[in-house]
């Protein structure tokens, strides 16, 4: 009977450590300038007037976000499987890309609310991407 118990035991704490090693996009660190946080799950600098965004979603399609359309245009960035993005319907540009982690799939961006194609906006957003996979030791994939 104490065999069983033990058994028992092991078994649940095994479940619940599984249980809780499943990612979300909470356990995720983010780059430090971007400290603020709201209700949709996008991060934020506060304070910047360029309204500088970092987001990270789970998702199960990758094919709106890396196809060029009438609304998006995406490029090659300076990393292998990171691209430079332009929503033209929303005037925004930055930095996106795609993470698996444990089957599960997230898009990351890091973006600016901008008209301009401002080569510093690009650098700055691709610096936010890079930062996070050092910080969370994450290499992107292709799409």
């Amino acid at each position: 009977m104490l065999k069983k118990l033990f058994l028992i035991s092991l078994i649940l704490i095994f479940a619940t450590s599984v249980a809780f090693a499943v990612k979300s996009v909470d356990d995720f660190i983010i780059p430090s300038d971007y400290s603020g946080h709201d209700a949709s799950g996008e991060y934020f600098i506060p304070g910047a007037y360029d309204n500088p965004t970092f987001i990270i979603r789970q998702i199960n399609d990758t094919n709106t976000y890396f196809t060029n359309s009438s609304s998006y245009e995406v490029w090659s960035g300076s990393e292998n499987n990171t691209f430079y993005y332009v929503n033209k319907q929303k005037s925004i540009i930055g930095a996106i890309e795609l993470i698996e982690i444990e089957n599960q799939q997230f898009i990351v961006t890091s973006q600016y609310a901008s008209t301009l194609r401002d080569p510093d906006f690009f650098n700055k957003t691709m610096e936010s991407i890079l930062e996070f996979n050092q910080l969370n030791n994450i290499k992107p994939i292709a799409p």
